[in-house]
């Protein structure tokens, strides 16, 4: 029994050693500052009006990594939804 649990600890851990990276990695040549106050503002189309978003890298509509940036009036109301990749985000206050 320990070496049929010591031979499928092995198994295990080569399989997660050699697999591969499904996500595609970002990298940059140089740094950028995106300005909240110099960026172009668009109307955000997947949300209830009043909402504002920017592309700063990448593009939400293919697989990979993409920053953007959101903002909303006062007492804005997010309505519940989901996202159908790994999400990261930062809350501001201005």
């Amino acid at each position: 029994m320990r070496m049929y649990l010591i031979a499928l600890m092995l198994i295990f851990f080569e399989d997660s050693a050699l697999a591969q990276d499904k996500i595609d990695r970002m990298s940059a040549v140089t740094m950028e500052s995106f300005i909240p106050d110099t960026v172009k503002w668009n109307d955000e189309p997947i949300l209830p009006k009043g909402a504002k978003s920017v592309i700063l890298v990448g593009d939400p509509s293919k697989a990979g990594v993409f920053i953007a940036l959101l903002k909303f009036p006062s007492n804005y109301p997010i309505p519940p939804h989901i996202h159908p990749f790994t999400c990261e985000g930062t809350e501001g206050m201005r």
